[in-house]
């Protein structure tokens, strides 16, 4: 097809759009195909990329109102129309990249019941998509837009598990700390969504790499941004609540700079930080002593007086029934730790005496 034809093809569309006619998607796939194939010899020609982003814009509305068929699905699939707009997707504007997105996200939620599904998922994977818009995660000018892909794709097993399988999530971990907000906040998001649902491959990848994971969030924690110090909180709060990480709890229970860093966060001046801070230590306080490293109760021990003291007065003011019997429950436990230590004393006093 000639670039005047594909021109004529897109002021097609659009007014097909503009007078509410069906949209002949299939045709439209084929046309931005060959735009995108020859996309870097024409960035400075107006009427080319006008046309590019009226054939998205088209594409993307077709997709959304049509019910898709064999024959859309087949052109998706036999040519390289995702791969084409991915591997472009930096000299691609805006708009652009926006309907990309859209289409994307939207095929895969419209097959996902649909005879078509398998053979989108096969495609994306056989064509190392996911590699790709996790790599563009990792450029500032088009995180944004990958996320939002990276985070539809969180929601089907068979590309989530390809994130575990391939040690991919690295590039969100990272991002969590960025300066730019909306970037920290994606990356927090995609993480609670991977590691939301109860499945073997999420448990795997915790297990082998809670080490790094802990200690960026921990890294987190130090921070003066708020958003920062509190999701980080809260996503380590919610996987060590959740009994599939089991064993990625035991280990962060154990790390001597966890403690010292919940400990910190206890008198944060956040209330939300410091009762965040607050479920975590019950974790760490209410584990049996033949569990912990020596060095964890060494902590809890020289600390156990003043650890006691300041529990009793925490939150005081706070009358909820649950809260009152957690913090009872805790002190309890210290109590009880207490007593322990001057048992001990007093029976290292009697064998030196003797």
């Amino acid at each position: 097809m000639s670039l005047v034809a594909a021109d004529q093809i897109g002021r097609s569309t659009y007014t097909q759009i503009m007078t509410k006619k069906k949209i002949k998607v299939v045709p439209l796939i084929q046309n931005l195909v060959e735009q995108l194939d020859v996309l870097d010899e024409h960035m400075d020609d107006d009427q080319f990329t006008t046309t590019l982003a009226a054939d998205f814009r088209s594409l993307k509305i077709g997709i959304s109102d049509m019910k898709l068929n064999h024959q859309v699905i087949n052109e998706i699939c036999s040519t390289n129309f995702y791969k084409l707009s991915l591997d472009n997707f930096l000299i691609l504007n805006t708009e652009c990249k926006s309907d990309f997105a859209a289409i994307f996200n939207t095929i895969l939620q419209k097959t996902i019941d649909t005879k078509y599904y398998t053979q989108i998922l096969d495609h994306i994977l056989a064509k190392d998509l996911i590699d790709i818009i996790i790599r563009g995660c990792g450029n500032e000018k088009i995180f944004t837009r990958c996320s939002v892909m990276i985070l539809e794709c969180t929601k089907h097993p068979p590309l989530l598990n390809k994130m575990y399988r391939d040690d991919l999530m690295d590039v969100f971990i990272t991002a969590t700390s960025d300066v730019n907000h909306e970037k920290s906040k994606s990356a927090f998001m995609i993480l609670r969504e991977i590691f939301c649902e109860k499945d073997e491959y999420s448990r795997d990848y915790m297990t082998k790499h809670s080490s790094t994971f802990f200690r960026e969030l921990r890294r987190n924690m130090s921070s003066h941004n708020y958003f920062l110090k509190q999701s980080s909180l809260q996503l380590t709060k919610d996987i060590l609540f959740n009994s599939l990480y089991k064993e990625s709890m035991l280990k962060y229970i154990t790390s001597r700079r966890n403690l010292e860093k919940i400990m910190d966060l206890l008198i944060d001046e956040s209330v939300v930080i410091q009762m965040l801070a607050y479920n975590i230590f019950i974790i760490i306080a209410a584990q049996p002593k033949d569990r912990m490293p020596q060095e964890i109760m060494d902590i809890l021990e020289s600390d156990v007086d003043q650890l006691i003291s300041f529990f009793t007065d925490f939150h005081s003011d706070n009358h909820d029934p649950a809260f009152i019997e957690e913090k009872s429950f805790l002190i309890d436990v210290l109590n009880h730790l207490g007593e322990s230590m001057s048992e001990s004393t007093e029976n290292e006093e009697e064998g030196s005496q003797s």
